[in-house]
């Protein structure tokens, strides 16, 4: 942990489930207390198991939501109450579980469509998490990010799409706010190189960071584009 120092005598360990049973880790501040929480997703059940942070990992958070063959769990904060809601996607489906309704509540949305990977990230800044999915690329052109923002209330009418690189050099998808504007920015790694390309929120999308670091068969952080 940062707060150690990155002390290597100092490790927290949590208990993180059992493959067997389908069991994913996801991780997001789940109770708002500015800290991630260990959870898990049981696909074979659709069950949540979510220990967390502000009870010292004694106490856990459990709903049921999900749990159909390809379900993608999804974890971000949708109704902007500073904790992260729950929700699966389902070949186009987003299926949201609010936690400002003690995860009663369900919200739908239709973006995307089956074998599409689902990025939940808040590209708008307005503390509501967006949709989006990776197109794949066509007739010579890049993949994109198609984003589908809160702050249009998901009117699919205007979604924005921002190029998201080639699979056939390695590209990456990689989401997180890297110039510090409260706004999410859809970059890529290139694994064949180690470079890091992100178009910045900040600059419209027309201003770029680069960076070289890493090598082929690296895992790259942020790695779940389903939270942040």
């Amino acid at each position: 942990m940062s707060s150690t120092g990155y002390n290597v005598t100092q490790g927290l360990f949590v208990s993180a489930g059992f493959p067997g049973l389908g069991d994913i880790p996801i991780a997001a501040d789940f109770d708002g207390d500015h800290k991630a929480d260990p959870g898990l997703w049981r696909s074979s059940t659709g069950q949540w198991i979510i220990p967390t942070s502000s009870s010292n990992y004694t106490t856990s958070i459990f709903a049921q939501w999900g749990g159909q063959a390809g379900d993608i769990p999804i974890a971000a904060d949708f109704d902007c109450d500073g904790k992260a809601d729950i929700g699966y996607y389902r070949s186009g489906l987003w299926a949201i579980l609010t936690s400002s309704s003690n995860y009663t509540s369900a919200q739908f949305y239709s973006w995307g469509g089956a074998g599409l990977q689902p990025i939940a990230a808040d590209f708008d800044g307005d503390g509501k998490a967006d949709l989006a999915y990776i197109v794949p690329p066509a007739g010579g052109q890049s993949q994109a990010y198609a984003i589908l923002k809160s702050s249009t209330g998901y009117n699919v009418t205007q979604p924005q799409f921002v190029p998201a690189g080639w699979p056939s050099l390695g590209d990456t998808p990689v989401v997180g706010d890297f110039d510090g504007d409260g706004r999410a920015d859809p970059g890529i790694w290139r694994s064949s190189d180690g470079s890091w390309i992100i178009p910045l929120s900040s600059g419209a999308y027309t201003t770029y960071l680069f960076s070289s670091w890493g090598v082929s068969g690296d895992t790259v952080l942020p790695n779940r584009l389903t939270q942040y």
